[in-house]
């Protein structure tokens, strides 16, 4: 799923540091409420690279494009249906110009927010994935991140979409609770078997539960023979928590916490909700010592 060109050298160093939550990172730290984070690539891109050069220096290889919910649904409440491809398109940009020869860009996809357009069928929102996975796609994304997927259906969903309209490869990430279901009472060993045998590339655990109920997970999720992907997410001071049990971890708790992890021989290893840069440097530091 890595780039042929980039293997050697990236592969020295597993697991791959991913950044974090890079919406919610622009959200806190510029306390933009009028749009949404992704509509920053298009309002003020230099906010958005800055973003992504924060993740990069602090450590992180692979960045993540600021377009979790630029899809047409979840951007039409803001105004901003037409010019999804041209947010896309900069998100896209953006990453690709913070990471230069020294990062790979995932691409990533959200499930289509709950407050999108009335119209939520499954067709429309089928439509509005498949609009996003092309505009990513023509962008040569390196792969994409499917990320807050809580329910096992909608992933699958997307990932059909995704194999039908392009050739990335697709790393599907879900969130679990806290005993290791979905959202609609999927298992986590049943929901790896389903995604693997629907053609992910690599399976992941996207923000919940709380990094000391993973271990159990991602040994099941390792199972599956598939490269595996761990981004956590935490409660960052003065946001909503991303999850009931979410704890506000530091830096160093943040680190220590996701050290164990690594040492089952994942692949891929990151934050998102709350995680900033300043947890991935010591989540780079701890890793690389």
């Amino acid at each position: 799923m890595i780039p042929a060109e980039l293997l050697p050298e990236l592969l020295r160093s597993l697991p791959l540091i991913a950044d974090g939550g890079v919406g919610e990172y622009l959200q806190c730290k510029h306390q933009d409420t009028d749009r949404p984070p992704e509509g920053l690539n298009v309002a003020r891109p230099e906010l958005v690279q800055a973003a992504h050069a924060d993740f990069l220096n602090a450590g992180a290889v692979l960045l993540r494009t600021n377009t979790r919910h630029a899809n047409r649904m979840s951007l039409e409440p803001f105004g901003l249906e037409e010019r999804t491809e041209a947010i896309n398109n900069s998100g896209a940009a953006l990453a690709r110009a913070a990471a230069g020869d020294r990062g790979v860009m995932m691409g990533a996809i959200g499930r289509i927010s709950p407050g999108g357009s009335a119209e939520n069928s499954r067709a429309a929102r089928e439509r509005a994935y498949g609009e996003q996975i092309v505009y990513l796609s023509d962008t040569n994304v390196h792969f994409f991140l499917l990320e807050h997927f809580s329910l096992l259906e909608e992933a699958r969903l997307v990932l059909r979409v995704a194999r039908r309209n392009s050739d990335a490869p697709v790393l599907a990430q879900l969130r679990f609770d806290p005993l290791g279901f979905t959202e609609d009472g999927i298992s986590c060993a049943e929901a790896a078997k389903i995604l693997a045998g629907e053609g992910a590339e690599a399976l992941g655990v996207s923000c919940s539960p709380a990094p000391q109920a993973l271990l159990p997970l991602v040994e099941t999720l390792l199972g599956q023979g598939l490269p595996v992907g761990v981004m956590a997410g935490i409660h960052a001071p003065g946001a909503e928590a991303p999850y009931p049990d979410a704890p506000a971890f530091g830096p160093t708790e943040f680190a220590e916490a996701l050290a164990p992890i690594a040492k089952l021989g994942v692949s891929i290893l990151g934050g998102c909700c709350g995680v900033g840069p300043r947890h991935i440097q010591a989540l780079s530091i701890l890793i690389k010592q």
